[in-house]
């Protein structure tokens, strides 16, 4: 299989680096934003800011899916949030049906269950790109070429040509990306280690403002994962991951990860649920205690609702929270059981 044509839906830190970067090597891609982003683009095309320089890619940009052209060629890559995607899966089902070609390229490992619903021929993609998107009809990457890590694997299981279409595809975009059959075990090695993204949002973008917390809230998510018997490829993810050439942008580093940047924008919401969400749910199901990640996904939610500032909370109240079962009047239930 090639000649693969892609239709990138939320070209934002992860999906606009894809899009541009397909259309700087000269492939055929589109892409579906909304609001100011969309009028950026439309207008003057999508800036892209790298440590290397910056570039303005000129893509072809759609309010709605309905308006893209999708062919039997053509992949959909899903880059919303995870918790975004429910409203784009049934409008893309309503407008191509159940056999277009869908890659999810979130964190988190719902989103893939939730296209399998829907469609037939799904995709999970492993990303390991330092993108950032603050800045309507702008988005950086903080890496040299090879931007980042999208590797990818058909849903649930296994490996066929579209996937490696798709990686050949990647890969000539400068990205890093194979098609393996042990795509979800590396997704959940990154899952584990994003279920530490909301504390950027609680405590600061500084890592010493929540190192310790962070080793908290990772090691539950490892022993949750474990006693459930999924199988996480934490070697090779990471390895993966150490591939990319991370670099800061004009002397800056990158500010932060993407709940963070979520954040910041002033979205109103975050992924937290379906990340730090996913050990809660795992562990309730294997009747597993998963305090910390309860706690970490509570006050993140409780303090994007109150629209209290990023930063706010001090890794030393939530520890003494975790080891002293200090309560809130949101706080931990009756059954709260601290994480030793």
């Amino acid at each position: 299989m090639s000649g693969l044509r892609f239709l990138v839906v939320g070209p934002g830190a992860i999906g606009g680096t894809l899009a541009a970067q397909l259309q700087r090597t000269g492939q055929e891609v589109e892409v579906v934003a909304r609001g100011p982003h969309l009028e950026r683009i439309r207008a003057s095309g999508l800036t892209v800011r790298a440590p290397d320089g910056a570039y303005t890619a000129p893509l072809r940009a759609h309010d709605r899916i309905s308006e893209a052209t999708i062919t039997s060629d053509t992949v959909v890559a899903v880059a919303t949030k995870v918790h975004q995607s429910e409203p784009v899966l049934d409008e893309l089902l309503a407008h191509a049906g159940p056999d277009v070609a869908v890659a999810c390229v979130q964190n988190g490992v719902e989103g893939e269950r939730m296209a399998l619903r829907r469609f037939r021929h799904v995709y999970a993609v492993l990303v390991n790109t330092p993108g950032v998107h603050l800045e309507p009809g702008v988005v950086e990457v903080y890496a040299d070429a090879p931007r980042g890590v999208l590797d990818v694997g058909r849903y649930p299981r296994g490996v066929d040509a579209r996937a490696e279409a798709i990686a050949r595809a990647w890969t000539r975009a400068e990205f890093i990306s194979e098609a393996t059959p042990h795509l979800i075990a590396r997704k959940w090695s990154k899952l584990i280690g994003n279920t530490g993204n909301a504390l950027q949002v609680l405590c600061g973008n500084d890592r010493s403002a929540y190192d310790e917390i962070a080793q908290v809230v990772m090691a539950e998510s490892r022993a949750v994962a474990e006693a459930a018997g999924i199988s996480v490829h934490t070697e090779d993810q990471q390895r993966r991951a150490r591939m990319v050439n991370r670099k800061d942008i004009d002397d800056v580093r990158r500010p932060g990860g993407s709940t963070w940047q979520s954040a910041v924008r002033g979205t109103g919401d975050v992924e937290t649920v379906a990340l730090n969400g996913e050990i809660c749910l795992l562990g309730r199901l294997h009747r597993i205690p998963t305090p910390a990640n309860d706690l970490i996904q509570s006050e993140t939610v409780a303090l994007i609702a109150d629209g209290r500032p990023v930063g706010s909370v001090s890794q030393e109240e939530l520890l003494a929270r975790l080891a002293g079962g200090h309560r809130s009047e949101r706080g931990l239930g009756p059954d709260f059981e601290p994480w030793t």
